[in-house]
This record gives structure tokens, sequence and C-alpha cells, in this order.
């Protein structure tokens, strides 16, 4: 995990620290959900958005009983068939054939023309 702070990582991460003007994220994310203190809104406004794409949210309740019952809280597992499997680290990429990783970028408007496999940046990557 402690990979980012190698050395040998300072390139692909010179982007953090280039002379990168502060934009407000209002500007960079234009669109982005308003920051609510109750997410039930938020949540079915996001599963709005989604079936509005023609894509299914599929919700299974995991709660451990003994945690639900002490302590109030819940577990689940949310999937959306056609949206991006989450990938842990480059040799477990699982994107390749995905079309939709090309084609979104393009579609929000965030590029000129949809994206080539050779296109996507590999760094900044969570799970290195």
């Amino acid at each position: 995990v402690g990979v980012n702070t190698l050395p040998q990582a300072q390139d692909r991460l010179e982007f953090l620290f280039g002379d990168v003007p502060e934009v407000p994220w209002q500007e960079r994310w234009p669109g982005a959900p308003t920051p609510v203190p109750d997410l039930t809104g938020l949540l079915t406004e996001t599963v709005a958005r989604l079936a509005a794409e023609g894509l299914e949210v599929l919700v299974v309740t995991q709660d451990e009983p003994g945690i639900r019952d002490r302590l109030g809280l819940h577990c689940a597992k949310v999937i959306v068939p056609g949206t991006l499997p989450m990938t842990f680290g480059h040799v477990n990429r699982r994107t390749l054939g995905l079309t939709r990783l090309l084609e979104v970028p393009h579609r929000l408007g965030r590029t000129a023309r949809p994206l080539r496999h050779d296109e996507l940046p590999l760094y900044p990557h969570p799970f290195p």
C-alpha cells in the first residue's frame, strides 16, 4: 500500500504537486450533487439517473444481526450491471473490452471523442 510513498513514484504523482491554479470543486465537477445531511434524496436521485441511462441498481442486504440489533448499523452490497468493476491493482485490471470506460468521458463532454485504451491514465490507482 505504501508504494506511492516510494521515491520511484514521484514522476507519476507530479501532477499533484505541479503549479496548477486552485479551482473550486464545483467548477471541476459541474453537475455534482450538492452536499446534503440526509443521503435518502441523493440516493433516490442517483438511482433515477442510472435508470434514465438504462442501468438497473441491484441491492442485497447483508446485515450481520448482532451488529444491526446492537448498534443499528446496516450493510448492503450494491451492483449496477453495465458499469465498471472495481479493480485492485494493475495486474487485476478488468477493464479491457468495457466500452463504457472509453465512452463516458466523451458523453459527459470532458473529451472531444471517445478514448482509446492507450489514452487511459494509469495513475494514480488507489490499489497499485
